[in-house]
């Protein structure tokens, strides 16, 4: 899908997506992303050209079950156990974002930035942490999910 800017056509991100225009230079885009939909939110930059706003994170709202136990933690950068999910306990996925995370490449000394999904979760007891993708998808069954 592209989206005329004015001046030029740019292909705002590589996934399928709905978009709706309010006005005043925004647009708002959907995409749907294995189990939730993902509001994008697109500008016009001073050479006209449409580029997403990164948000800090999305909001999700879809509710699973434990499929084993599994900790949550206190922040991204911080691994203090908020509580302990325990197997069954119904689940409450609020948030996406995304962490940047510097990793070697195969060039010596040369490094690149690359993003890890991490999701914040509401316990059934009320309490919120954050959880890495990967550790996620291993304790909880998401359909679609890698």
């Amino acid at each position: 899908m592209f989206l005329a800017s004015g001046f030029e056509t740019v292909q705002p991100s590589p996934v399928q997506a709905t978009f709706r225009n309010p006005g005043g230079g925004i647009v708002y885009g959907n995409s749907d992303n294995c189990y939730f939909t993902i509001r994008h939110s697109y500008a016009l930059d001073e050479s006209r050209k449409l580029s997403e706003v990164p948000q800090p994170m999305y909001y999700i709202n879809k509710s699973f079950k434990a499929d084993s136990d599994f900790p949550i933690q206190h922040s991204m950068n911080e691994v203090a156990t908020v509580t302990k999910i325990d197997e069954g306990s119904d689940i409450l996925i609020v948030a996406l974002a995304y962490k940047p995370v510097k990793q070697a490449t195969s060039r010596p000394g040369k490094v690149e930035t690359n993003q890890r999904d991490w999701y914040l979760i509401k316990s059934q007891s009320g309490l919120i942490g954050w959880i890495e993708g990967a550790t996620l998808r291993r304790h909880v069954n998401i359909p679609g999910a890698g």
